[in-house]
């Protein structure tokens, strides 16, 4: 009987523990405040003590406080500038080393010009340019192009042998990321027909990506890096043979109402793109519930177009039930590969939302108030932009655009640097405005 009574106020106690945990530092801002305000708190109540008590020890005790703080500040800021630095060092996006590798444009030709990866598209006043493989732009199409998936579940990446002997080291790239290990869908290769496309899949996971297209670049010995050692050709090595994860990522432009766009802002511990602005949907197809499971359909856009779905209220940084009884389109706009991260494929598509600013900014108010818990890979916030005011500064390689902070505020203008699929997704998104006649 007794046992049976500890038992349950052991449970009763824990439940408690628990649920005034989650109602403090359920939210990752609401913990980080709580966290700071308790440390403030702690410090006031020691400067009131030393400075009020009759204690002969407090000029040591202020000492100690002040070098608390000073090393606090300084991890602080040893860790941000590590932060910032962790992306070029796993994944090389300057051009000019891409223009070593794959070649570019000659100095003579101006404008909306290509040649092998090296796209130039008008965006805005000047010329955006971005080392993109261009497997398929369905901006041309008409909505009766589809994709034909080709899956086969029972086969599973396996990780090369020297990058497994060397996988504790190459892992050092991401010290300053958060993620988890989930099933992934890689893209073994694809065939072109008239009217759709052939996707052929199988199964990879993501700690074999970040050690794999996520540290293409990162020396692992003196100059070896991976991209040195499996990618050094003049030509990315076919999906087929490639020794990579190459799992496919989803990325999405989200219209709203107006001319209006969505740019979600990546937090410092991503895993790629840290502190930058991305497409409104951009994640890895991840396949959390049943990775076992089949996706071969026949002519079908539909696993795609509802993972894009199922991601879009997370992205927008609203609840689903927001979405519910609007209309909201998904069109496919073409699939292509990174050439910054050694391969890595990506879909991208044009999602349509039928909503304005106004219902958006109640929408995203009512999400924040429901205090939902961030994720891996979180946007620290997201900017409503004006999509014709988008512009591209060559000199600098960075977007400007004007956007609203608020419901009824005026349009603030914001400079940023852009992730590089963002860039991709941006030139399959404007040769559909040009090919459909869309100002």
């Amino acid at each position: 009987m007794i046992t049976r009574i500890k038992e349950i106020w052991h449970n009763v106690t824990q439940h408690i523990l628990r649920s005034l945990y989650e109602l403090l530092f359920g939210n990752e801002a609401r913990k980080g405040a709580l966290i700071h305000f308790a440390y403030l708190c702690i410090l006031v109540f020691l400067i009131f003590l030393c400075t009020k008590g009759e204690f002969s020890f407090w000029p040591d005790l202020l000492a100690t406080v002040a070098a608390f703080l000073i090393s606090a500040i300084f991890i602080y800021l040893s860790r941000s500038l590590l932060q910032s630095f962790e992306d070029r060092q796993k994944v090389n996006y300057d051009d000019s080393f891409m223009k070593e590798l794959y070649g570019g444009l000659p100095d003579s030709i101006e404008g909306e010009a290509e040649t092998g990866y090296h796209r130039q598209f008008m965006l805005g006043d000047d010329i955006c340019q971005v080392y993109y493989d261009c497997c398929l732009d369905t901006s041309s199409h008409g909505d009766d192009f589809s994709v034909v998936i080709e899956d086969h579940p029972e086969k599973k990446f396996v990780l090369d042998k020297f990058i497994r002997e060397n996988c504790l080291e190459i892992m050092k790239a991401h010290e300053n990321s958060n993620f988890h290990n989930w099933d992934t869908l890689r893209l073994d290769g694809y065939e072109l027909e008239d009217s759709n496309v052939v996707i052929k899949t199988s199964r990879s996971n993501y700690i074999s990506h970040m050690l794999t297209n996520r540290a293409v670049d990162y020396k692992i010995a003196d100059e070896l890096s991976l991209r040195q050692l499996f990618e050094y050709r003049e030509k990315l090595t076919p999906l087929e043979s490639s020794l990579f994860s190459n799992h496919l990522g989803m990325i999405g432009m989200i219209m709203l109402d107006g001319g209006y766009t969505l740019f979600p802002h990546r937090g410092k511990t991503s895993t790629i793109s840290k502190n930058m602005i991305t497409s409104g949907v951009a994640k890895p197809m991840l396949l959390k519930k049943d990775p076992e499971c089949s996706l071969s359909s026949g002519p079908s856009k539909i696993p795609f177009e509802e993972y894009m779905l199922n991601a879009l209220p997370d992205a927008m940084k609203i609840t689903p039930d927001s979405l519910a009884g609007r209309n909201v389109s998904v069109r496919f706009l073409g699939f292509g590969r990174d050439v910054y991260e050694g391969g890595k494929p990506s879909l991208f598509y044009l999602i349509r939302v039928n909503m304005s600013v106004d219902e958006y900014f109640a929408c995203h108010k009512q999400f924040t108030d429901s205090g939902k818990a961030t994720k891996m890979d979180h946007n620290k916030k997201v900017y409503v932009v004006k999509y014709d005011t988008i512009r591209w500064h060559r000199r600098g390689s960075f977007l400007s655009f004007f956007y609203l902070k608020s419901s009824g505020a005026r349009l603030k203008e914001k400079y940023i640097q852009p992730e590089k699929n963002l860039l991709c997704n941006l030139y399959h998104y404007t040769r559909f405005l040009k090919n459909n006649d869309i100002a």
